[in-house]
């Protein structure tokens, strides 16, 4: 979704997305499948955040996304578009 700014320009509409459109924590959901989807990675978790917060979150990213379509989602703040 885009709006256009009062110089005409196209501008991209940005919402944070943990704790605001979504009430949930995306890192923590990406974890929990990881882990479902192959409980080995809990040996590997610990030296991942020897990374950092991004190296750390760069890792579980690389291996799987959360589910977009299960993720719950505040409804006051949707916009059914047309």
């Amino acid at each position: 979704m885009t709006q256009i700014s009062p110089c005409g320009v196209e501008v991209p509409l940005v919402v944070d997305l943990d704790g605001t459109l979504t009430p949930t924590d995306t890192l923590v959901e990406s974890l929990v499948l990881l882990v479902r989807s192959s409980p080995i990675y809990l040996l590997l978790i610990p030296f991942w955040l020897l990374f950092g917060r991004a190296g750390f979150k760069q890792r579980v990213a690389d291996r799987v996304l959360p589910d977009t379509e299960s993720l719950p989602l505040r409804a006051e703040l949707l916009v059914k578009m047309s």
